[in-house]
């Protein structure tokens, strides 16, 4: 039977032998350099399949045991190593159509950045994972100015508080229009970025803040780049991978692209 035969070619391993994980862009740096680094984690058990949903594959090579140290479920490379793995689970795509995603994914995040930095021409709020409240502007072309309020639950403490001064002012100053609008006006502000996610409510959270006199804690001056790595994740993470991709030795040559 065919697929048995698979399936024991690829659960029966030689004694110097091994499992590792690793992605496309790093396993085609191994096989153009034929060098496996050091830290690369090993294991003489089969990784779970579901991996190559990751994008990853399922690799083996020979390696000398004397070179791997136990580390919790896996044996750490403690040198770099000659080698050439091969693929036991998985497939990956030539090398010239990873670095045509590269191309694509590069681009794709330029365009992302200046429609960020478009966007931020009319001041914008961010708030990030740990809840601190931002103000980004726009300096000039190629930097940002970000101000820091401090944490969100803090700042609106003092803005529900300046809304109670406010309503008691409006009480004792019965039939005077004025202090009733104001009052009005300032709690439609504040229920409406308590309705909706804050980002981008620069009109009405400036408002907020300018009468109940909540002034940054920090201010700062970055490029434009950072600025978008830092309050946007998903953009760390594609940049990351990018700097990572255009880092290998066979994406910054032409001549393997042949594969």
């Amino acid at each position: 039977m065919r697929w048995l035969k698979k399936a024991l070619t690829i659960t029966q391993l030689g004694t110097d032998t091994f499992y590792t994980i690793v992605d496309p862009y790093e396993f085609y740096e191994w096989r153009y350099t034929g060098t496996i680094p050091a830290g690369t984690e090993f294991s003489k058990y089969l990784p779970p399949t579901d991996i190559i949903s990751t994008g990853k594959v399922v690799a083996c090579a020979k390696v000398n045991e004397n070179l791997l140290q136990k580390k919790g479920y896996y044996l750490e490379l403690q040198r770099p190593i000659s080698g050439s793995p091969t693929i036991r689970i998985g497939q990956i795509p030539s090398a010239k159509e990873l670095k045509s995603r590269f191309d694509n994914m590069y681009e794709k995040f330029k365009i992302a950045l200046s429609q960020f930095v478009s966007e931020c021409k009319i001041s914008r709020f961010y708030t990030t994972a740990d809840s601190v409240l931002h103000k980004i502007s726009y300096a000039d072309q190629s930097s940002s100015y970000i101000e820091d309020f401090g944490k969100m639950k803090d700042i609106m403490k003092t803005i529900e508080a300046k809304r109670e001064e406010l309503k008691k002012i409006s009480d004792i100053k019965n039939g005077r229009a004025h202090e009733m609008v104001e009052f009005v006006k300032y709690s439609q502000a504040l229920a409406f970025i308590n309705s909706l996610h804050l980002q981008g409510n620069s009109d009405k959270m400036n408002y907020l803040i300018s009468v109940a006199g909540v002034s940054p804690a920090m201010q700062r001056r970055v490029s434009w780049k950072d600025c978008y790595l830092e309050f946007s994740p998903i953009a760390k993470g594609n940049y990351d991978k990018i700097v990572s991709a255009g880092k290998k030795t066979w994406m910054q040559s032409s001549s393997n692209l042949k594969q």
